[in-house]
């Protein structure tokens, strides 16, 4: 189980406030590769998701009501508690090679060029930014 607390975006065109404050930590999205998940729609439930991802299938649930949280002036989102379990699905799985290959059932594939920081608590109180890679227990102060 992996705990985080997250603000995500998602964007069909650019968005100059959230690219700058990226771009000012080096993170572009031309240094990132993309992927493609898949996910299994659960009508009704946006605080729930359960994905197909790189050889995993991830089983992810929001606890709590987001919170608006300001990055920059112009840079904002919103701050949410998640918990994450994610576990291995075997290359030779046929249910995930149907999903995926076959695109039977009803997931549904999600195309992602994504850039990601982690922020964390130091121990003078002051936040950290550490690449999405990087394994901490928690982001941000809670």
């Amino acid at each position: 189980m992996y705990k985080s607390k997250e603000i995500r975006w998602f964007f069909s065109e650019n968005n100059e406030p959230i690219e700058q404050w990226f771009s000012g930590r080096g993170m572009l999205f031309s240094k990132t590769k993309p992927r493609t998940d898949y996910y299994l729609p659960i009508p009704g439930k946006e605080d729930i998701s359960v994905k197909l991802r790189e050889g995993n299938i991830e089983i992810k649930q929001r606890h709590g009501q987001p919170v608006l949280h300001h990055l920059t002036k112009n840079a904002i989102g919103y701050l949410e508690d998640w918990v994450k379990w994610s576990f291995d699905v075997e290359d030779n799985d046929e249910l995930a090679k149907n999903i995926i290959q076959a695109k039977k059932y009803s997931w549904f594939e999600v195309y992602k060029e994504r850039i990601g920081v982690k922020l964390t608590a130091n121990a003078d109180g002051t936040s950290a930014i550490l690449d999405i890679k990087e394994f901490v227990p928690f982001w941000l102060p809670g």
